[in-house]
């Protein structure tokens, strides 16, 4: 009788952690920021793997894939500012960097 009330208030113990740790608040400034895109620069790049594509080295050393590249941007070495936001789930085998999708793009 005695391991099964132990068993009982660990599992309640268990679960009080874990609601606990869901509910810290840390993820709305994070949703702001998704709503309004970050803004940074970087460079456009042909990434020759999986078939091949484009993608974005940003100044900062990051790598990103941006699912909506203009045609025009779509230039090897070309340094662009750009406003993005992190791009719909989505299926892809492109294993390189973090899918964006650009809100605003231009040469610099």
């Amino acid at each position: 009788m005695r391991s099964i009330v132990s068993g009982a208030v660990c599992c309640l113990l268990v679960s009080v952690v874990l609601l606990a740790a869901g509910c810290t608040g840390a993820e709305e400034p994070e949703k702001d920021c998704v709503k309004e895109g970050v803004t940074f620069n970087g460079t456009v790049t042909y990434v020759d793997l999986e078939g091949g594509f484009w993608g974005i080295t940003g100044d900062n050393g990051g790598h990103f894939y941006p699912t909506n590249l203009p045609g025009e941007c779509q230039v090897e070495g070309l340094h662009v500012r750009m406003t993005a936001v992190p791009a719909e789930e989505g299926v892809g085998i492109q294993m390189w960097g973090k899918r964006i999708t650009i809100t605003e793009i231009e040469r610099i």
